[in-house]
């Protein structure tokens, strides 16, 4: 995906998303989904209606208790990219309550910050959440990787964070052997999909080897596992 040069990244974390799920307007959207495409789930409309009834006693009676406190939740879901922003925002996809674009600047640096404020305003007030927004930058983290526009395309690497201690199980754990391996195996398969440079990707492979000498394995037991993961990670993708 080849980028124009007014393009930055952002992305957008929706406050206790969970909890402010608007039930009025989530259960008419879930069940005219659930009728459009409920088939390809086996669900037949009988069954749909069902599902839709008991989601409504679910999320329209729910009763919580606090101590001696009892509270009736009655709201409480998140919806897609505002229409009206399209063109400012070609690109906008969601995992539940973290979210990441792509916004097109205008010309102008004053009408460009109106239309960004102007895009939170509406976001922020649309169906009862609100979100809290980074960006737009041409570097972002969302979730487990940073994504940063190089030479037009979306760079990608891992984002960790720098309180993180890396305290992997020690070789004198009574784990299974078989732990140690799949934590390589997974680690390794997960280091090549989401980094797109091979030398970030070798980086990335001799940080973590070192991490683990540091918690104490040697390198001839750590070396063959990371030779089996590295041409496994090349055949799965």
């Amino acid at each position: 995906m080849m980028l124009p040069p007014n393009a930055s990244l952002f992305t957008g974390d929706a406050k206790s998303m969970y909890t402010n799920i608007p039930t009025d307007m989530a259960l008419p959207l879930i069940k005219n989904y659930l009728l459009e495409s409920g088939h390809q789930f086996g669900l037949s409309h009988d069954m749909v209606l069902a599902i839709n009834a008991v989601l409504e006693i679910v999320m329209n009676r729910n009763i919580v208790r606090f101590g001696d406190i009892y509270r009736w939740q009655f709201s409480g879901t998140a919806m897609e990219l505002i229409p009206r922003w399209n063109e400012r925002v070609p690109f906008y996809k969601r995992y539940i309550d973290d979210g990441f674009g792509i916004w097109y600047h205008h010309p102008d640096p004053a009408e460009d910050a109106r239309l960004w404020q102007a895009f939170q305003d509406d976001f922020n007030d649309w169906h009862g959440l609100e979100w809290d927004f980074v960006g737009p930058n041409d570097s972002v983290d969302f979730m487990d990787i940073t994504m940063r526009i190089v030479d037009g395309k979306i760079d990608f690497t891992l984002f960790e964070k720098a309180l993180n201690l890396y305290l992997y199980i020690p070789p004198k754990s009574a784990h299974p052997p078989g732990v140690l391996t799949g934590l390589i195996f997974g680690n390794i398969l997960r280091i090549h999909q989401l980094c797109s440079r091979d030398d970030d990707i070798n980086d990335r492979l001799r940080v973590f080897f070192r991490r683990l000498r540091h918690r104490g394995y040697s390198s001839e037991a750590l070396l063959p596992i990371f030779q089996k993961a590295v041409d496994n990670a090349k055949k799965y993708l």
